[in-house]
């Protein structure tokens, strides 16, 4: 499971939106019929909400490591 493909649907759109199409916030607004302010809002909430999920992602991936016995494991961070 990717990080983005947990998070809500409105988040994901909104996200995808802004970084991946490379969408203005007024052209968002416009296509998810929200005013501006909600889509600056929805993406503080939706990056936020990301940067939980992959740091629990991350989390896991360190654990699975340590169990398998690799060192390295201990020493990377999360964002």
């Amino acid at each position: 499971t990717t990080a983005i493909a947990s998070l809500p649907p409105e988040y994901r759109r909104v996200l995808e939106g802004k970084y991946v199409d490379e969408r203005s916030l007024a052209d968002l607004a416009g296509r998810l019929e929200l005013s501006s302010e909600a889509v600056k809002s929805r993406l503080a909430r939706a990056r936020r909400a990301f940067r939980r999920v992959f740091a629990e992602l991350c989390e896991e991936a360190r654990s699975e490591r340590r169990a398998a016995g690799d060192s390295a494991a201990d020493t990377t961070e999360a964002p």
